[in-house]
């Protein structure tokens, strides 16, 4: 039958060999406080903000329906103006709309747009970076990007072992996805400013090869309900739309403590591993010498 080892052994144990525990205890805080203070390097994070406001294709716009209201816009009436569109009209907004595939960007894709290869190495060279030291890997690595939970904030976080940098990475970053995203929805708006002018271009054409008058003028109701449309598009691009639907929220400011390593966690964790450490050994050496 085995004995049973009481409380007061166990202590009796401890003390006896309290130097092998100790000194378990006192490596394992020595390795922690010579990694955490002199081997690894402070890291730093910087957070900015960026606002996505609703992001619309431009093809319907103006005729999808039997009435279109631009928002916004106040009359003498304070009402919002209202365009009554006829059915030709609609004919040429669902052929625009068949014929152009316009994205919508929606809040989640501009969120992994972040990590395009476009916008890391437009900032790597606006802020002159060691290419070595800050390439497209290493730079994915430093970035995180979420969505701010019940709304259209994009959270931009940027660590870096050099606080002002990893501040100058996140308000550039913002900036170039934005910059991104703008001049991506433009060149979309070209390519259908294109393919409407093209268009006018052809039923001119109609218009003059035609001799039958009923004809006529049904291509230049057509003519005029593309040459509205051109012009409507030609409006919004002249607005820079599109750069208002993306804000900088917030910019980054400088971080002023490091985010890892967290020296009071890692010493406390030394800790506790020593001592585990420290009894394991007590009870190897009782035990061996004890059997032996």
């Amino acid at each position: 039958m085995e004995e049973e080892i009481t409380l007061r052994e166990l202590i009796e144990i401890i003390l006896k060999r309290k130097k092998v525990l100790l000194f378990f205890v006192t490596v394992c805080l020595i390795v922690s406080i010579v990694l955490s203070f002199f081997i690894i390097k402070p890291t730093y994070e910087a957070e900015c903000k960026v606002n996505v406001s609703g992001i619309y294709p431009v093809v319907g716009f103006l005729g999808s329906n039997t009435s279109s209201v631009l928002l916004n816009e106040k009359t003498d009436n304070n009402s919002n103006f209202l365009f009554e569109t006829d059915q030709i009209d609609k004919d040429v907004t669902a052929m625009l709309s068949s014929l152009i595939s316009y994205p919508y960007p929606s809040v989640n894709n501009i969120k992994e747009e972040i990590l395009n290869p476009v916008v890391i190495e437009k900032t790597i060279n606006e802020l002159k970076l060691d290419p070595k030291t800050y390439s497209y890997k290493t730079m994915k690595e430093k970035i995180s990007a979420e969505i701010i939970k019940d709304t259209s904030i994009i959270s931009i976080k940027v660590k870096d072992n050099d606080p002002v940098v990893a501040k100058n990475l996140a308000n550039s970053l913002a900036k170039n996805l934005k910059d991104y995203i703008v001049e991506k929805n433009k060149d979309y708006t070209d390519s259908i400013l294109n393919t409407v002018q093209n268009l006018i271009k052809l039923q001119d054409q109609k218009i003059k090869n035609t001799d039958n008058p009923k004809s006529k003028e049904k291509l230049e109701k057509i003519k005029d309900a593309l040459e509205t449309k051109y012009h409507l598009l030609e409006l919004i691009q002249e607005s820079g739309i599109g750069s208002q639907k993306i804000t900088i929220f917030q910019e980054a400011l400088l971080p002023e403590e490091p985010i890892s390593p967290k020296k009071a966690l890692n010493i406390a964790l030394s800790t506790v591993l020593g001592i585990m450490l420290g009894f394991f050994a007590v009870f190897f050496v009782e035990y061996w010498e004890s059997t032996g």
